[in-house]
């Protein structure tokens, strides 16, 4: 393509349109910006607003909407695509929130059931840790009702729940069992049987501790270990050991 050097030289500007000279072409410093999101066309726009010195007529210039500016202002424009809030988040959260309330659901229905059920209870707690109540310390969980009743009776409230009366096996229950009971005399897992002490899992008594008396039952005083008759009404411990981890 050729030009003809007779029209090199510059065409006027046209009617009504701005010229070069009447745009302001002025950087926008960064803390004189106002900038303003709009969304238009589905695209994000700004404006910028910038106080510029007096122009040739004597009257304020200003950059704003619609207006021109140079390479170098912080006016930016940006696709609307990048910009726009995703629509998938309140469906997500909304699935998060129903199985969060399913799982608690679950959760509550399944402790109502064990608290309905001793035995079923007893079970879940050599599972999943002591039941409500129970104390536990080294993987053992102990329990104390402070109802009074017969070393029989007192056994076999213990194993509806999943326990036996307690065995002391271990020289550091003996202590905490007594401050676990307080000054009151409790039955525990100890009894004759054919002229020998025998624990209510029916293993041997190994003489870890002391016992006083020829009786046939085996309970814990403040001080000391001893025996009675089986038909005496004294509070029990009850205890059973977690399953190994």
């Amino acid at each position: 393509m050729r030009f003809d050097p007779a029209f090199d030289d510059p065409l006027p500007a046209l009617t009504g349109a701005p010229g070069p000279e009447s745009l302001h072409h002025v950087p926008l410093a960064p803390e004189s910006v106002t900038t303003l999101w709009q969304e238009n066309n589905g695209s994000y726009v700004t404006e910028g607003v910038q106080e510029q010195p007096l122009d040739e007529a004597g009257s304020p210039g200003r950059v704003g909407r619609g207006s021109a500016v140079s390479a170098g202002t912080n006016v930016c424009v940006l696709i609307g695509e990048l910009c726009r809030p995703r629509q998938w988040h309140l469906p997500v959260l909304a699935v998060s929130v129903a199985i969060n309330v399913v799982l608690l659901v679950c959760i509550a229905a399944r402790a109502a059931s064990w608290r309905s059920d001793p035995q079923t209870a007893g079970t879940a707690a050599t599972v999943l840790g002591c039941q409500d109540g129970w104390i536990g310390y080294r993987r053992i969980c102990y329990y104390v009702p402070w109802e009074k009743g017969s070393w029989e009776s007192s056994q076999r409230a213990c194993s509806s729940l999943g326990a036996s009366l307690a065995v002391l096996k271990r020289e550091w229950e003996v202590p905490f069992l007594r401050r676990l009971k307080g000054s009151t005399d409790c039955w525990f897992g100890l009894r004759r049987q054919d002229g020998r002490l025998v624990w209510a899992d029916d293993t041997v008594y190994n003489g870890t501790f002391l016992v006083h008396g020829q009786g046939a039952c085996a309970y814990m005083s403040d001080n000391h270990f001893s025996t009675s008759s089986c038909s005496q009404l004294r509070p029990y411990i009850c205890s059973v050991a977690l399953a190994p981890l």
